[in-house]
């Protein structure tokens, strides 16, 4: 994942349509769906969503690359920035009503998110990749109906074991708490 030190408004050089309409579109609007079915109508909100959003995004994008080795530098810059990018299009939204400071903090919390989940083995990297060669494989052959249905089952995926790594982290940290005393 792209380091987010830098201002949130410097995500690198912007990817052309055609590949945003490959790569990242099809991955929001799913994002954008479970979130809204997960209770929140705004993506932003839904921090197991985002995370999944960006582990997706970057999956097709090295698809993409796989693909299409003579990609040019600055194209091949776009889409290894295209994960953030997707991310700073959500929380630089309107409805999200963030300052860039706020924008940053999140980004920087993202990252951080997702390599707490590929160390815990929440996040398998290699079976992300395998599932993002089959919906690639829709894309590419323009099957959009099977490809939309593999990346909602790859995000729904990846979200549920990001809740049950959450809520097992919770569990754990509440038992070496030990018992509350009330005086």
């Amino acid at each position: 994942m792209a380091d987010t030190d830098n201002h949130a408004a410097d995500s690198g050089p912007s990817l052309p349509k055609a590949q945003y309409d490959l790569i990242v579109a099809p991955v929001m609007q799913i994002a954008t769906k479970v979130a809204a079915v997960r209770g929140d109508p705004m993506l932003y909100n839904d921090m197991a969503t985002m995370l999944a959003l960006m582990a997706v995004v970057q999956a097709l994008g090295e698809c993409y690359l796989h693909d299409h080795p003579e990609t040019d530098a600055t194209l091949r810059k776009a889409i290894d920035a295209a994960p953030m990018g997707a991310c700073l299009l959500v929380l630089g939204s309107e409805n999200a009503n963030l300052t860039p400071e706020q924008i940053n903090d999140c980004m920087w919390s993202l990252n951080k998110a997702t390599q707490q989940l590929i160390d815990a083995e929440v996040i398998n990297p290699s079976q992300l990749q395998k599932a993002a060669w089959q919906i690639w494989k829709f894309l590419i052959g323009k099957e959009r109906q099977d490809a939309i249905k593999h990346i909602m089952l790859a995000i729904t995926t990846m979200v549920k074991a990001i809740d049950q790594y959450e809520r097992d982290r919770d569990r754990l940290a509440d038992s070496e708490a030990g018992p509350v005393s009330v005086s």
